[in-house]
Parts: C-alpha cells; sequence; structure tokens
C-alpha cells in the first residue's frame, strides 16, 4: 500500500493501473490511488512510456454531502 496526503489526512491506498488501447493510437497507460477505506480514487496519474508521470489529478480536499 501507498500513502496519499490530502489535506491534514493521510490515506492508505491501493495502486491500480488501467491501460486504454485504442486502435491505431499509442496505448495511455493511467496509475490510480484507490483508498479502500473511503470508497474512492484519490489521485490518477497519466504515465508516459517510459512510465514517469506526464500528467495526473490529486484532490486537494475532500467533502462529504448527504444524499437527498
Amino acid at each position: 500500500m501507498a500513502k496519499v496526503k490530502i489535506g491534514e489526512c493521510v490515506y492508505d491506498t491501493w495502486r491500480v493501473e488501467e491501460r486504454l488501447e485504442l486502435e491505431g493510437r499509442p496505448p495511455i497507460t493511467l496509475e490510480q490511488s484507490y483508498s479502500p477505506k473511503l470508497g474512492i480514487i484519490l489521485r490518477t496519474m497519466v504515465l508516459s512510456d517510459d512510465r514517469e508521470t506526464f500528467s495526473g489529478v490529486q484532490y486537494d480536499t475532500i467533502e462529504a454531502a448527504a444524499l437527498n
């Protein structure tokens, strides 16, 4: 497990790799950090062919809201 910090909190996460292959295009590899405790993905990184981070999204804050 890896740890991801959001605000003042640190969460244990699973590393999930997803690969998207479209005909006629180079494959896209995503590395996601999934928190089993929260049940959500906390971070998604797009990896280059040499497995370096190309771009990505990571939350600064998480807020829970009640569903009506």
